[in-house]
C-alpha cells in the first residue's frame, strides 16, 4: 500500500467497501430465494398433497350422503351425484399417486383405494336391493358390512392425513430453522462488513493523515527558525512520500545557505575590524607624514620609510576588500538557489493540495453512492409492507372462507381445512416479511455507519488540506526572509566596491607621495595636498568601514534566528 498513490489508496479502500457490500447483498439474495423455494415447496407439494387427501375424505362422504339420499328418495340425480363423487375420487387419487415419494404413502393409497372401490361395489348392492324394495337386506348391510367398509377406508385416510401432517410440520419447521439461520447470516454478516468498512477507513486515513502531520510539524520548526530538527523519514512512493523528499531536500539546502552565509558575516565582520584597524594606522601614519613636514630637512629618510609602510597597508586593504567583495557574491548566489528550492518546495505544497482536493469530491462521490444504496433499501422495505398487507388480507380472506365453510356444514369441511393452510401460511408468510424487514432495517443502519466512516475521513482530508496550506505559507516565509538576505548581500557587494575604490584612490595618491618625497625636497606643498587627500580618503574609508560592520551586524542579527546545530 505504500507504494501506491492516494488516489489508488482511496479507490482500492472503497472498492473493497463495497465489495463487501456487495458480497452480501448476493448472499442475502440467494438466501432469500432458498427461503422462498422452500415456502413455495410447501405450498406447492406438501400443502397440495394434503389438500387432494382432504378431497378424496369428502368425495367418499359425498358417496355416503348420495347412498342415503337414494335410499330415502331413490332418485336417478342422487345416483348420479353418486358416481360423480366416486369419478372425482378416482380423478383426485390418480393425481396424487405419480406425486408420492414414501413407500409408506403409497401403500396407504393402495389401501384407502381398494376400501373406496369396495365401498363403490357395496353401494351398487345396496342400489340393487333398493330396485327390489328388499329394505331388510339393505338394513342389514347397512349394520354389517358398510361400517366395517367405512371404518377401514376412515382409517386409511387419516393414516395418510397424519403422515401428510407429519411431512408438513416437518417441512415448515425446517422452513422455519433455514429462515433463522439466514437471519442469523445476514446479521453476522453485517456487523462483520461493517467491522471491516471501519478498520479499511482508519487504515487509510491514518496512512494519508500521519506522513502529512510529520511534514507539518518539520515545517513549523523551520518557521519558527530552527533548522537542526532531523529529516523527514518516510517510507511511502506516493505523492506524500515525493513531498517529503523535497522538503528534506529544500531543508538541507537551507540549512547549508544560512550556515555559508553565517560564515560570511563573521568574515565580512572580521575584514570591517581589520579595515578599521588599518584606518588607524593609517592615521597615525599621515600624522607622521605631517609631522616629517615640518622636519623635513632632518627626517627626510624617515617619511619615506612611512609612506612606504603606509602603501603596503593600502595594498593589504585592497587584498581585504577584494576578498569580501567575492564572498558577498557567494551569499547573493547561495540566497537565490535558497529561493529557486523554496519556490520549487511550494509548488510541490500546490500539487499536494490539488490532490487532496480531488480525494474531497472522490469522497462525496462514494457518499452519494451509499445514499442510493440507501434509497434502494426503503423501496425493499415499501415492497416488504405490501407484502405484509397481502398476507394480512390472505388472513381475513381465510378467515372468511372458515366462516362461510362452518355455514355449509358437512360439505364445507373441506374447505374449511384448505381456509385453516391458507391462513397458517399467511402468518408465517407476514413473520417472513417482518424478519425481512429487520434484516433491511439492520443494512440500512450499516450503510448509515459506513456514511459515517466516509464523513470521518471526509474531515481528516479537510485537515490535511490545512495542513498542507499551512506548510505552504512557511515556504512563502521561508523565500520572503531569503530574498531579504539576499537583497542586504548585495547592498553589502555595492559598499564593498565602493570602498575598493577608495583604496584604489589612496594607493595612488600614496605612490605620488613617495615619487614627490624622493625626487625632491621641493614638493613640499605637492606632499602637504598628497596628505590632505590622504587624509580625506582616511575620513572615507572609516565612514565605508562602519557602513560595513553595521551591515555585517544586520545579517548576522538575521542569520542568528535560525537554528542550524
Amino acid at each position: 500500500m505504500r507504494n501506491f498513490s492516494i488516489r489508488i489508496k482511496l479507490l482500492l479502500g472503497f472498492i473493497s467497501i463495497l465489495l463487501i457490500m456487495a458480497l452480501i447483498i448476493i448472499v442475502s439474495i440467494g438466501q432469500l430465494q432458498s427461503v422462498n423455494s422452500t415456502y413455495a415447496e410447501l405450498i406447492n407439494d406438501k400443502t397440495a398433497k394434503m389438500l387432494k387427501i382432504k378431497n378424496m375424505v369428502s368425495a367418499v362422504k359425498s358417496e355416503q350422503v348420495a347412498l342415503r339420499g337414494y335410499i330415502i328418495e331413490r332418485n336417478d340425480k342422487t345416483l348420479k351425484s353418486l358416481e360423480d363423487s366416486h369419478s372425482l375420487y378416482v380423478s383426485i387419487s390418480n393425481e396424487l399417486a405419480p406425486t408420492l415419494y414414501s413407500q409408506t404413502m403409497k401403500d396407504l393409497l393402495v389401501e384407502s383405494d381398494t376400501h373406496e372401490k369396495e365401498y363403490f361395489n357395496f353401494t351398487k348392492q345396496i342400489i340393487d336391493y333398493k330396485r327390489l324394495n328388499n329394505m331388510l337386506m339393505i338394513t342389514n348391510l347397512l349394520t354389517t358390512q358398510g361400517p366395517i367398509i367405512v371404518n377401514n377406508f376412515e382409517k386409511a385416510m387419516n393414516a395418510m392425513e397424519s403422515k401428510q401432517q407429519n411431512d408438513l410440520d416437518t417441512g415448515i419447521a425446517d422452513a422455519a430453522k433455514h429462515s433463522s439461520d439466514v437471519s442469523r447470516l445476514l446479521i453476522i454478516s453485517g456487523i462483520i462488513s461493517i467491522i471491516l468498512g471501519l478498520a479499511i477507513a482508519i487504515f487509510i486515513g491514518r496512512l494519508i493523515t500521519n506522513p502529512i502531520i510529520a511534514v507539518s510539524r518539520a515545517a513549523e520548526k523551520i518557521a519558527a527558525g530552527d533548522l537542526t530538527g532531523d529529516a523527514v523519514k518516510m517510507n511511502n512512493k506516493d505523492e506524500l512520500g515525493v513531498l517529503a523528499s523535497s522538503f528534506n531536500m529544500m531543508s538541507n539546502n537551507l540549512r547549508s545557505v544560512i550556515t555559508q552565509i553565517g560564515s560570511n558575516a563573521e568574515q565580512v565582520a572580521a575584514s570591517s575590524e581589520e579595515l578599521t584597524a588599518n584606518s588607524e594606522q593609517t592615521s597615525v601614519a599621515t600624522e607622521q607624514i605631517a609631522k616629517a613636514m615640518q622636519e623635513f630637512a632632518s627626517g627626510i629618510d624617515l617619511q619615506v620609510k612611512v609612506v612606504g609602510d603606509g602603501l603596503q597597508t593600502i595594498n593589504e586593504m585592497s587584498i581585504g576588500f577584494q576578498q569580501i567583495a567575492e564572498n558577498t557574491q557567494n551569499v547573493s548566489a547561495k540566497a537565490a538557489e535558497a529561493s529557486e528550492k523554496a519556490v520549487h518546495g511550494h509548488g510541490f505544497i500546490q500539487t499536494a493540495v490539488e490532490q487532496m482536493n480531488s480525494i474531497s469530491e472522490t469522497v462525496n462521490g462514494l457518499a452519494e453512492v451509499v445514499g442510493e444504496l440507501g434509497s434502494q433499501s426503503e423501496e425493499i422495505s415499501q415492497i416488504v409492507q405490501v407484502i405484509t398487507e397481502l398476507s394480512a388480507q390472505t388472513n381475513l380472506l381465510s378467515l372468511n372462507a372458515a366462516i362461510e365453510a362452518a355455514r355449509a356444514g358437512e360439505h364445507g369441511r373441506g374447505f374449511e381445512v384448505v381456509a385453516t393452510e391458507v391462513r397458517k401460511l399467511s402468518h408465517q408468510s407476514s413473520e417472513s416479511a417482518q424478519q425481512i424487514s429487520n434484516l433491511i432495517f439492520t443494512i440500512q443502519m450499516g450503510m448509515d455507519r459506513a456514511v459515517q466512516s466516509m464523513e470521518a475521513v471526509t474531515k481528516e482530508v479537510k485537515s490535511g488540506i490545512e495542513i498542507v496550506h499551512t506548510a505552504g505559507q512557511s515556504f512563502e516565509y521561508i523565500q520572503e526572509a531569503v530574498t531579504n538576505v539576499a537583497a542586504q548581500s548585495e547592498e553589502v557587494s555595492a559598499s564593498v566596491q565602493e570602498m575598493t575604490a577608495g583604496v584604489d584612490e589612496m594607493t595612488g595618491s600614496m605612490r605620488t607621495i613617495t615619487q614627490v618625497t624622493e625626487s625632491s625636497a621641493a614638493g613640499t606643498k605637492q606632499v602637504s595636498a598628497s596628505t590632505e587627500e590622504q587624509s580625506s580618503s582616511l575620513e572615507e574609508i572609516t565612514s565605508a568601514s562602519r557602513s560595513l560592520a553595521k551591515m555585517a551586524e544586520d545579517l548576522q542579527e538575521t542569520i542568528s534566528r535560525f537554528k542550524t546545530r
